[in-house]
C-alpha cells in the first residue's frame, strides 16, 4: 500500500491540501477504512477542521477560478457533495456522518474524535446523521465525551488551583488574588462583590477574562 510507504518515509499526516483539507478528509468522506485507520495510527488529527469552503470563497482566496476548484475538488476529494454547501470547519467525522458510515464514524471515535465540535455554521456532526442508529451513537458519545471533559476540567483545577490560574493572568494583585481564592465562592459571585464594594476593578475585570478562559 503507497500510503504505508509513504507514512514511512515521514510525511506529514497532518499537512493539508492547497484548497484546505487533509489526507485524513479525503479517507473518510471517501470511506476508505484502512486508509482512515492507517492514517490515524500515525497521528492524523481526527479535530483538524476543513479549511475548504465552497467552490466561490476558496477561489476568491487563493487566485483560481471556481469552476477550477470545482474541478480540483471533484477530482481530489469527492465528487458526491453539494457543490454549492459550505464545508468550512468540518472535521473527519463531520464528513464520517455525511457518508453514514458507522465504522469509520466508530474508528473516529476510538483515536479521540470530538462529537461536540461544531463546523463554521455552528452544525456538530450529529446534525448531518440521516441513519437513526448513528444519531443514536453519536448521542451516547456526546454524552460520553462531555462527562469525560468535565472530569479533566475537575482534574485541572484541583492540579492547578484557581491562585496560580488567576496569577497567571494578573500581574501586581498577589494580595487580592490569595484572598479571592481562598474563598469558596464562584466567579461570578467575586466578581459581583468586587463591583459592589468597588474594590479592585482592574482585578475583577481580570476575573471575566480568567473565567472565559477557564
Amino acid at each position: 500500500m503507497k500510503q504505508k510507504r509513504f507514512i514511512k518515509d515521514g510525511i506529514d499526516v497532518n499537512k493539508r491540501h492547497p484548497l484546505g483539507w487533509t489526507s485524513l478528509m479525503v479517507a473518510t468522506v471517501n470511506e476508505q477504512y484502512e486508509v482512515t485507520e492507517l492514517l490515524l495510527q500515525a497521528g492524523a488529527d481526527p479535530n483538524a477542521p476543513d479549511n475548504y469552503i465552497n467552490a466561490n470563497r476558496t477561489a476568491n482566496q487563493i487566485g483560481l477560478h471556481p469552476i477550477e476548484v470545482l474541478m480540483i475538488r471533484d477530482e481530489e476529494f469527492s465528487s458526491g457533495l453539494n457543490n454549492k454547501a459550505t464545508f468550512l470547519g468540518f472535521t473527519a467525522l463531520h464528513y464520517a456522518v455525511l457518508t453514514n458510515n458507522m465504522g469509520i464514524i466508530k474508528l473516529l471515535m476510538k483515536f479521540g474524535a470530538n462529537p461536540n465540535l461544531e463546523n463554521d455554521i455552528g452544525h456538530k456532526p450529529i446534525m448531518y446523521a440521516k441513519d437513526e442508529e448513528v444519531k443514536q451513537y453519536l448521542e451516547v458519545e456526546m454524552a460520553k465525551f462531555e462527562e469525560i471533559q468535565k472530569e479533566k476540567e475537575i482534574e485541572e483545577r484541583r492540579r492547578y488551583p484557581l491562585e496560580e490560574r488567576i496569577k497567571k493572568h494578573i500581574v501586581g494583585q498577589e494580595g487580592a488574588i490569595a484572598t479571592v481564592a481562598a474563598s469558596n465562592f464562584s466567579y461570578n459571585t467575586i466578581i459581583s462583590a468586587l463591583y459592589v464594594f468597588g474594590q479592585f476593578f482592574f482585578l475583577a475585570d481580570s476575573l471575566k477574562k480568567v473565567s472565559q478562559i477557564y
